[in-house]
């Protein structure tokens, strides 16, 4: 598990801190790879480290999704959920 440090998390390829913030570049392009994406690291990403359901704001994300859906971002949910999210 990570311990929530970019400057010392080893789960992530490129470790980073606030003196080398261009690092982080490259631990987003190797999420999009390892998601099948093509790396592009000036397209805004939305990560929610989170499963969906009602009481995690699940309600809430299908009401924006059409509008999200329709800008030129990417979105990364993270964890389980209730089935009909």
């Amino acid at each position: 598990m990570s311990n929530h440090s970019p400057a010392t998390d080893t789960t992530i390829p490129r470790t980073y801190g606030v003196d080398s913030l261009e690092k982080k570049t490259e631990n987003k392009e190797a999420l999009q790879e390892s998601l099948g994406w093509t790396p592009e690291p000036r397209r805004p990403m939305i990560c929610l480290p989170t499963g969906m359901t009602e009481q995690l704001g699940g309600e809430i994300l299908k009401e924006l999704m059409a509008g999200l859906l329709s800008l030129p971002i990417e979105i990364v949910i993270l964890g389980k959920g209730s089935a009909s999210f």
